[in-house]
């Protein structure tokens, strides 16, 4: 202040100096005719530079930046210290799905993997499960809790939730969703887990749920994507399937339908989706999201080496090398394992349990994850493996049983039970012959087993390693590699000797329908055919039981049961495996129950970011 105090003193000594070079204007435009005035005014100011020299021009210049720089220093701290990066909107997001999609319908996609995918991001559910695996609210107020009876469970909806075409979702949509799924004309794989089950509208934004029986998964069943009522409540159950609605659907998902592409054939070539605005937990980040199908894995990461995805849906363990582009590979567990189960029906031989523990016997499970999946993945032994309970569950002290491997023993059992081992005229590998009496005739059967399995690389890969290993002990094996639409027809119908398949039993399991003797048959899923007394009453009281530590008990003997009566050997639980470019941040995964979930929380993924005030 005392500085500027001086300048018009300053200015006084310049004008002196000047002489000449200032006439009268200048110097009482400098100088001002009131010297009471303390302050220069702005014409002073105006005219200030011209009585400078240039060196004097250049150093006040030098000085004032020195100023203005200096100024900066604090003022950036000031504003890092009260800012922070975080995203913003923008972006898009491409991925590779290998396969085709059907019905962009929650009520049909289960049947369908890429169905599955876009469902979980277009529509909405009451519940859902996060990347840890938890279940969580989505459209649900708060958690249902059973009644005193742990039969009747209340749900409340949030009120501002919107269908993509502006509609209010309300609990009529529910209770139409429910319905649907429930009656048979319109063929939901939904329909068993929620059969018996009494839906009823308490208000607008309130449902009541009332089940035959206690069942403690239960809350797991309301996961499933909700319908507006508004848009299909008018099409019959045989046009369901075919209405131009499967695949420009209306949710209440984060992402709303943009349009969809196909080739000259009317294949389906690419989905476009774009960030619903009013999305009940806030737009998403990404502005849009396009997925785009392919017919195997060697297409998709050609398309993800190229640059034209920024991720695919799936890779095998035994393709990431061939990952040439930048890329983070996501991994997750899965609650799921692959097997191989057995038709006793179909194949006589495997009728005979000695047969089916020689065969278990040669397989050396720790090679076949080493080599299969390159580690990526974990031994499995029984129906309901330790790594279905969460680590805050009791089920994190259960133990998965032993599996021996021994070459050997597999070769004396089957020698000691009649199968003995005699050279084949046709192949340089000796075939195993047992006589056996039907009747009063005698009957020669050959140990041979056909194995059916998906063309997927790692299942076919399987199967070779398990053709060599059984051919070892002189069980001839042929291989037959189903597309999955082929396989489904087959498992339907229960048309194979021995079925190389994968199982997910969902993070709060309920083995029922894959191991009860009621079902199986289609569209039950014990693709053993197993049935077991015992077996059953255990799975009918794990059904009902809400005692997380009972309920330990209980799986516990339901293992030993089929571990002692091997209807299947149980392999690996591979790791899930989810290539994306590094650029799309936000992506948090650890347990999930299906790998639609890695879909969960997708609102939160971002490609741009810009600094927020804390």
């Amino acid at each position: 202040m005392k500085l500027l105090q001086n300048i018009p003193g300053f200015l006084v000594q310049k004008t002196r100096s000047a002489g000449l070079f200032l006439n009268n204007l200048t110097k009482k435009l400098v100088l001002g005719e009131n010297n009471s005035q303390n302050w220069p005014n702005r014409y002073q100011w105006r005219h200030f530079f011209k009585i400078l020299s240039r060196n004097e021009q250049r150093f006040l210049g030098f000085f004032i930046l020195v100023i203005f720089l200096s100024s900066l220093v604090p003022l950036r701290s000031f504003y890092l210290n009260h800012t922070e990066i975080g995203p913003t909107n923008g972006g898009a997001y491409a991925e590779a799905i290998i396969g085709a999609p059907r019905y962009l319908n929650p009520v049909l996609a289960p049947a369908n993997d890429a169905d599955r995918d876009l469902s979980a991001i277009i529509y909405s559910s009451l519940l859902e499960r996060d990347s840890h695996g938890n279940l969580i609210l989505d459209t649900a107020t708060d958690y249902p809790i059973a009644g005193p009876d742990q039969k009747t469970y209340e749900v409340s909806l949030k009120e501002n939730i919107k269908w993509h075409d502006g509609e209010t979702l309300t609990a009529d949509d529910v209770i139409f969703t429910v319905r649907l799924i429930q009656n048979p004309d319109y063929n939901s794989p939904l329909r068993i887990s929620l059969s018996g089950v009494e839906i009823e509208k308490i208000n607008d934004y309130t449902i009541r749920f009332t089940l035959k029986n206690p069942y403690g998964p239960f809350l797991d069943n309301l996961t499933f994507g909700i319908l507006p009522q508004h848009i299909w409540g008018k099409i019959p159950p045989a046009s369901f399937p075919l209405a131009e609605q499967n695949l420009k659907p209306i949710g209440s998902g984060p992402y709303k339908f943009k349009d969809i592409q196909k080739d000259s054939a009317g294949k389906i070539k690419k989905i476009e989706l774009v960030a619903f605005s009013d999305y009940f937990s806030g737009r998403p980040f990404i502005n849009a999201l396009s997925f785009s199908f392919y017919k195997d894995e060697a297409t998709a990461l050609a398309a993800f080496n190229n640059g034209e995805v920024d991720g695919i849906n799936l890779i095998s363990a035994s393709n990431t090398g061939n990952l040439k582009a930048d890329f983070n590979l996501n991994k997750f567990i899965l609650p799921r394992y692959f097997a191989v189960f057995f038709n006793q029906d179909i194949n006589k031989a495997l009728a005979d349990k000695n047969v089916r523990q020689a065969l278990s016997l040669a397989i050396n499970k720790t090679e076949l994850i080493e080599k299969i999946i390159n580690n990526q993945g974990t031994e499995i032994n029984s129906p309901l493996p330790y790594f279905v309970f969460s680590k805050d569950d009791p089920g994190a002290s259960y133990s998965e049983p032993a599996q021996d491997f021994d070459i050997e023993k597999a070769k004396n059992i089957l020698e000691s039970n009649g199968w003995s081992s005699t050279e084949n005229g046709t192949t340089s590998l000796p075939v195993r012959q047992k006589a056996v009496k039907t009747g009063k005739e005698q009957e020669t059967l050959t140990l041979e087993i056909s194995l059916v399995t998906v063309d997927w690389p790692e299942l076919v890969a399987t199967a070779n390693y398990l053709k060599s290993s059984w051919e070892n002990i002189g069980v001839k094996t042929d291989i037959i590699i189903k597309q999955p639409t082929e396989a489904q027809e087959l498992i339907r119908a229960r048309q194979y000797q021995a079925l190389l398949f994968g199982q997910i039993l969902g993070a709060d399991p309920d083995p029922f329908a894959f191991w009860h003797s009621s079902q199986t048959k289609d569209p039950g899923l014990n693709l053993a055919l197993y049935a077991n007394s015992d077996a059953d009453k255990l799975l009918e009281t794990i059904r009902r039981e809400t005692d997380p530590q009972k309920k330990i008990a209980e799986f516990d003997q339901f293992n030993k049961l089929v571990t002692q009566d091997l209807p299947a050997i149980f392999l690996y639980s591979p790791i899930y495996l989810y290539p994306t470019s590094p650029r799309i941040k936000g992506i948090e995964l650890n347990n999930s129950n299906s790998p639609s979930a890695r879909f969960v929380g997708i609102e939160k993924w971002y490609t741009k970011t810009k600094r927020h005030w804390k």
